[in-house]
């Protein structure tokens, strides 16, 4: 999913998405606009979540993937940007 923030964000701005790990262990991927792989949030939560804290103004793209090829495609995607475009 490719997304733009045009602002520097702050410390309450994030990517996140929310799915139920029992169904398939989903982890969640940041990258800059020139593929450059930034963050990965992999828990064993029912959500991940990567924070905009401090990330410049751009263009980024988040991946959702299977943890160890799990296949889960029931999920929300969240994205909390300081101003989306």
């Amino acid at each position: 999913f490719r997304f733009e923030i045009a602002s520097q964000g702050k410390a309450n701005q994030y990517v996140q998405i929310d799915f139920v790990h029992a169904s398939g262990d989903l982890e969640l991927r940041l990258y800059n606009s020139s593929g450059v792989l930034l963050e990965t949030a992999a828990t064993s939560n029912d959500f991940e979540r990567i924070s905009l804290a401090g990330r410049n103004a751009g263009v980024y793209y988040v991946q959702v993937r299977g943890e160890n090829n799990a296949r889960n495609p029931l999920y929300n995607l969240i994205i909390q940007p300081p101003t989306s475009t």
